[in-house]
């Protein structure tokens, strides 16, 4: 295992764990990211401009109480989060795109998915003073919507991901976060 996955292997670990468990009852003031492009934007194009989710490369969310956290995905171990705005290689995070349109206060209620199969955190599902967020490790490539993949794909209506043609089946399990 080389250096770069070693430090991403707790991913569906405690300290992870420990971090959403964090965000629960925090209070968001406002999200930022950085708005992703495919490698192949011929294909994907026409697919991204009627999706019902933003295609984000990460995602901060800001509070005066906790700071800044990063939300990032990898393809081989999903979601996670680091404290601040650098990635886990140390890479400054600087966001392109206020998310003026998700919801900001106080964080009611927290749920990973968890991957049937190996356990890792592949969707975030939140409720925020009311309105549901869900984010999904996925990505578009060739024209097809991919999940457990290394970009963000950001639902202010979870019930939109269902009808999101995926290349494969979402297969997760539920996490509440109390």
């Amino acid at each position: 295992m080389d250096d770069d996955h070693a430090a991403r292997a707790d991913h569906g670990g405690k300290k992870q764990r420990a971090l959403w468990r964090a965000l629960r009852y925090s209070w968001i003031d406002g999200w930022s990211g950085h708005v992703g492009e495919p490698w192949d934007e011929e294909w994907s194009t026409e697919v991204l401009q009627s999706a019902p989710f933003t295609y984000l490369n990460w995602l901060t969310a800001e509070s005066h109480f906790g700071g800044r956290l990063a939300i990032l995905a990898h393809i081989e171990s999903g979601l996670y989060i680091e404290p601040g705005l650098s990635s886990n290689e140390g890479e400054l995070l600087v966001p392109d795109a206020s998310l003026e349109s998700l919801p900001t206060g106080l964080v009611e209620r927290l749920e990973l998915h968890l991957e049937s199969g190996s356990g890792y955190c592949v969707e975030v599902l939140l409720t925020i003073a009311g309105r549901p967020l869900l984010i999904v490790a996925g990505d578009v490539v060739e024209g097809q919507v991919r999940w457990l993949d290394e970009e963000l794909l950001v639902f202010e209506q979870p019930s939109d991901a269902a009808r999101v043609p995926w290349r494969d089946p979402r297969d997760f399990h539920v996490l509440e976060i109390d």
